[in-house]
């Protein structure tokens, strides 16, 4: 084994403390801190030369092994990464972190949750075109924050229907939105709706505290749950979730401003056409499935906390996943993460993640979003569509990339 080089006194006086209290997670902490900051990969290895790992806790063993891996010690990393094995919900290996929430579907926050509360801080954070976040800042954004800045609450002007295939990212749009329009945000999910009643409670809730605190965001996930127009299924006229809703929105007009009303549905076809009147619901914003652009920067975000291959290319997986959504997307990265540790565990090494695993991975998670496109189609010919929906036809007359 070649010499390893001396070790800098600061840290060589750190480390002398370390063994000399093991288990001592504030002190290793410190320690780590300070080994951290080095540049020389035999230094970082010569650093833990002789450190014991019993006693010490996952967290401390995680950062460990990732300071080697940094350093190019693929065999230290992997003896230190913790070895008990996970459980349901921890992550799936020590050096694979979890994925990044933001880009998680159907993961908005609670009515309950601090009006402040957003999973990204704005459009910059979505992967969408750059055509759609051009539009969405010229049409809604700049028009609300520039009348919140001349201390004119912004006048109502009709809600905002954020439509598409399950898994793109309708609900992260909408969090993006509030945020870029600094507004705090008030969610509405089908957990908050368990029964008519309960439904109905909760509109009347949610639209008279918006009027309390501006600039609000008032988002309804799963819309069609709410403003469906299945009479056979629920009835107007015997649960009232319809009417209440249309009568809380009309209330927006009645001189609250400051308050941004987002929608977001799976079902467009499923609307009553009540909401369509003038007022309401005055514009639709189609997500469609991510485009190779945005499926390229989606990976890049759902490994970016992940070991790759060196020099990973990411646009053949991009140009290969047309009419992925982004939940599929991450569906495929989680599994080829589970190829990866299982080479890792095969071969007693840390195996990054590779184009390899990455392609093994796409043969077994297809596209979901051909079923929808298709049903979209048919209610679009057949005029079952209460708005126009102009962007969802010209997508599908190009049928997207």
């Amino acid at each position: 084994m070649p010499q390893r080089p001396p070790l800098p006194d600061d840290l060589k006086e750190l480390k002398t403390m370390v063994l000399a209290a093991p288990e001592a997670e504030a002190l290793m902490t410190a320690y780590l801190t300070l080994v951290g900051r080095c540049r020389d990969s035999q230094i970082i290895r010569a650093a833990f030369d002789g450190v014991p790992k019993e006693g010490y806790s996952n967290q401390i063993r995680d950062r460990v092994s990732k300071i080697l891996l940094a350093a190019d010690d693929a065999y230290g990393a992997a003896h230190w990464a913790p070895s008990q094995v996970p459980s349901d919900g921890d992550n799936v290996y020590p050096l694979f972190p979890a994925l990044p929430p933001g880009l998680a579907q159907g993961d908005a926050p609670g009515a309950d949750e601090p009006a402040d509360s957003h999973p990204v801080a704005g459009l910059a954070d979505v992967a969408a075109p750059a055509s759609l976040k051009t539009r969405l800042r010229r049409e809604i954004v700049g028009p609300f924050r520039d009348a919140a800045q001349d201390g004119h609450p912004p006048a109502p002007e009709g809600g905002v229907l954020i439509y598409g295939p399950p898994g793109c990212g309708k609900t992260t749009l909408a969090q993006a939105l509030a945020a870029e329009c600094g507004a705090g945000l008030r969610t509405s999910t089908e957990d908050n709706r368990a029964s008519a009643g309960a439904a109905r409670d909760h509109i009347v809730r949610l639209f008279a505290d918006a009027g309390t605190e501006e600039p609000t965001a008032i988002f309804l996930d799963q819309f069609e749950g709410l403003a469906h127009h299945d009479r056979m299924q629920a009835p107007r006229s015997v649960d009232g979730t319809v009417s209440t809703l249309l009568a809380a929105i009309d209330s927006l007009g009645d001189g609250a401003g400051g308050v941004l009303l987002l929608a977001a549905t799976n079902a467009p076809w499923s609307i009553d056409g009540a909401f369509w009147q003038a007022g309401r619901f005055n514009r639709e914003i189609f997500v469609p499935p991510p485009d190779m652009g945005a499926r390229e920067f989606m990976l890049q975000r759902l490994l970016g906390a992940h070991p790759t291959a060196p020099g990973l290319d990411l646009a053949p997986i991009a140009e290969a996943t047309p009419g992925y959504s982004g939940a599929d997307l991450l569906a495929l990265v989680e599994l080829a993460l589970d190829y990866a540790v299982e080479d890792s565990e095969a071969r007693g090494m840390l195996c990054p993640v590779s184009r390899v695993h990455l392609f093994e991975a796409l043969q077994d998670v297809p596209a979901t979003t051909g079923a929808w496109l298709a049903r979209a189609r048919t209610e679009l010919k057949q005029g079952r569509l209460g708005a126009p929906f102009d962007d969802l036809a010209a997508y599908l007359l190009g049928e997207g990339d």
